[in-house]
């Protein structure tokens, strides 16, 4: 039994490891994501600087902008919420773990009072009683 804990917590180990390298690898491709845009962005706004004088200039460099910024903040805010997903499953997957060990103690605690039940019953019958009707009301 010890043996599959500890192979557990290795797997999860080498698991945490592989989330780390996602997590390196989906932040590179965000930099690269958003040097592109803003590389995109500022050579329009030079094209337009540069030949393009007048409202209309303006008008081409909204046009083109527009779209890159609402690709780059999409980008963006997909990453937030998977990153978001993820930190909920993990926190939901801790809670379930602490439920399940709340549970495991509550049966060692009325298995020590049954127990002490045993014991109390031979010495003080109306205290054993107490403790029996105390038992019954916890099951």
């Amino acid at each position: 039994m010890a043996g599959s804990d500890g192979d557990a917590g290795t797997a999860m180990q080498r698991q945490g490891g592989d989330d780390d390298h996602e997590s390196d690898s989906r932040y590179k491709w965000s930099l690269i994501a958003l040097g592109i845009g803003l590389a995109a962005v500022i050579l329009a706004f030079l094209v337009v600087a540069l030949f393009w004088r007048g409202p209309d200039g303006a008008s081409a460099l909204g046009i083109v902008a527009s779209p890159i910024a609402a690709m780059v903040g999409a980008y963006f805010g997909i990453q937030v919420s998977a990153s978001s997903a993820k930190t909920a499953q993990d926190e939901a997957k801790a809670a379930r773990g602490q439920v399940l060990q709340a549970m495991a103690d509550r049966v060692h605690a009325i298995a020590d009072a049954k127990l002490a039940y045993g014991t109390l019953a031979a010495k003080d019958a109306d205290a054993a009683d107490k403790l029996r009707q105390h038992l019954s009301t916890v099951e």
